[in-house]
């Protein structure tokens, strides 16, 4: 069935040559998938540590958010650093964004603990899906689609445009922080000769994690995670509990106004074994959207080696100083 709110999308995204592209898909097990946000986290799970998640959001509207996603990374100790991989789709309403990556950070280790730069490469594929849009003077009789609009495509449309992104990462016994800056030159991405380019503009994360031990097997993980495109920010505040390094849950906050309130997240893991680890979260949706909207579920599972590869592994407390 079509819908009008893909034309309430575009209308606020397209102008007469421009659009812009959807913010950074949104996660609520941000803590479990560093890498995802931050190309110089990589290697600090010491293995190599593979990372596969699921999120659908809104529940409830039509073509809402989807962001599937996989990342691989190790480190490479012959570079003094590591390197990662990372490939992500995702969709929303009538368009879709496929990003892959690859990336290296070099790791340097001090006496106030580690420290983490890295770059990470890649490319954006963003497409239109012009039959899912309508228009009011549009033509939508027999199977045929004609939107009457010289911008939007009656069919398919999609276009390529290369991206950079940098980061740093620090990691100290009692907490953790980081800081990257996605797209750093903003680009554009031209729809199949539409005449219509679709920007992609810089984007911020700011993470910060602090770690406290409760009692011998029970520890507490506060966290922040802002996300900025520097024209709207959005902060998620959580409180982690770790149950000797085999179960975790806790609550999350998503927002710090009236106008940035949007859920409430329930979130629980589980260890399987020395190789897998699952995490799930609800998000209780808490913005306008919630009349409509029956929440969002993310799964994030991960894989990690548990073993070096290759020769000259350095000392445990290089990659992992709490343990």
């Amino acid at each position: 069935m079509k819908l009008y709110l893909y034309i309430v999308i575009l209308f606020f995204c397209i102008s007469p040559k421009d659009g812009v592209a959807q913010q950074s898909a949104q996660s609520s097990l941000y803590f479990f998938n560093k890498y995802k946000y931050n190309a110089a986290y990589a290697g600090f799970d010491r293995y190599l540590s593979i990372t596969g998640a699921y999120r659908t959001q809104w529940l409830g509207i039509a073509r809402n958010p989807v962001t599937q996603s996989i990342n691989a990374h190790m480190p490479l100790y012959a570079l003094k650093g590591s390197v990662g991989i990372s490939i992500e789709n995702d969709l929303l309403g009538a368009t879709t964004q496929l990003s892959s990556s690859i990336s290296y950070n070099y790791v340097h280790d001090s006496y106030l603990g580690l420290w983490s730069v890295g770059t990470r490469v890649g490319v954006n594929q963003i497409a239109l899906d012009g039959t899912l849009l309508e228009t009011p003077d549009g033509v939508y009789e027999d199977g045929v689609i004609n939107h009457n609009d010289p911008l939007l495509p009656n069919g398919k449309a999609k276009g390529l445009a290369p991206f950079a992104s940098i980061g740093g990462y620090f990691i100290h016994d009692l907490f953790e922080a980081g800081l990257s800056i996605e797209n750093i030159i903003a680009s554009k991405v031209n729809l199949g000769g539409l005449g219509t380019e679709w920007n992609v503009d810089p984007t911020a994360n700011i993470y910060g994690e602090f770690f406290i031990n409760f009692s011998g097997v029970i520890k507490f993980h506060p966290s922040l995670f802002l996300k900025t495109d520097f024209k709207e920010t959005q902060l998620d505040l959580s409180i982690q509990a770790i149950y000797d390094d085999y179960l975790f849950g806790g609550l999350a906050w998503r927002g710090y106004s009236s106008n940035t309130f949007d859920a409430i997240i329930l979130f629980a893991g589980i260890q399987l074994n020395d190789n897998w680890k699952l995490g799930y979260a609800y998000d209780i949706p808490v913005s306008a959207l919630s009349v409509i909207s029956r929440g969002s579920h993310e799964v994030v599972l991960n894989f990690n080696l548990n073993k070096s590869i290759g020769l000259g592994l350095p000392p445990k407390t290089i990659y992992n100083p709490r343990f």
